[in-house]
């Protein structure tokens, strides 16, 4: 039997508004949807009831942080998730980040335990020859799960509420250059002479943006 779905899809290409459609089809909903790819019949369409709001991230003149504003304006209980074939990494953060900023008495934690943990399952069935890895693997795996995945994630939502979200962005991209860091303590693998001059240069940006940050708020005080 399908499950009944209000979808509001904030979308410009038929094509991916089709496949979309395809595979909640396919996964037992039974849908009724609206489309819509501006600003302005994004606010129309919510005043009616959706049970979820499907947004692509890069349209020519509209985007999914934009509509996510105007969700949360409207209605923060309503759910929505940003699709998309080429949101990288950056946008994942920088949309999370202004969720955080925007919603401070949302318990975000809770959030983001609960999607690591749907993730988790979902990949499970991916993970061929997991009952062969040896212990010692699955307690390194393990730790990286909790240190750099769950306390550094729980440590950035919290962290993001009391800072900017520009700056809160920019000291996420900490993570890439300083994983190379982080094999060599543990493994004792050298990086490569580029991944250290990446590394300096993102960390250089973060630190040099923060110490300016910090001037300028005691000139002002």
């Amino acid at each position: 039997m399908a499950h009944p779905l209000n979808v509001l899809l904030v979308e410009d290409s038929p094509d991916d508004r089709d496949l979309v459609l395809l595979e909640l089809h396919k996964a037992g909903f039974e849908v009724r949807w609206r489309q819509v790819a501006t600003s302005e019949e994004l606010r129309d369409a919510l005043t009616s009831s959706w049970d979820l709001v499907l947004c692509d991230y890069h349209m020519p003149s509209f985007g999914g942080l934009a509509a996510l504003e105007i969700v949360r304006a409207h209605d923060a209980d309503l759910p929505l998730i940003i699709v998309s074939g080429t949101l990288g990494e950056e946008a994942a953060v920088a949309a999370m980040t202004v969720a955080v900023r925007k919603h401070k008495n949302t318990p975000m934690v809770a959030a983001a335990a609960l999607s690591n943990i749907l993730g988790s399952i979902v990949s499970i069935p991916f993970a061929h020859g997991i009952s062969s890895v040896a212990g010692t693997d699955l307690a390194i795996l393990a730790m990286f799960g909790f240190f750099q995945v769950a306390l550094g994630l729980t440590l950035f939502v919290l962290g993001s509420r009391l800072l900017p979200s520009g700056q809160a962005s920019l000291i996420a991209t900490l993570e890439t250059p300083l994983m190379p860091f982080w094999v060599w303590l543990a493994f004792q693998e050298a990086p490569a002479p580029r991944a250290l001059v990446g590394g300096i240069l993102v960390m250089g940006a973060v630190i040099a943006d923060i110490v300016g940050d910090t001037r300028a708020q005691k000139q002002s005080a």
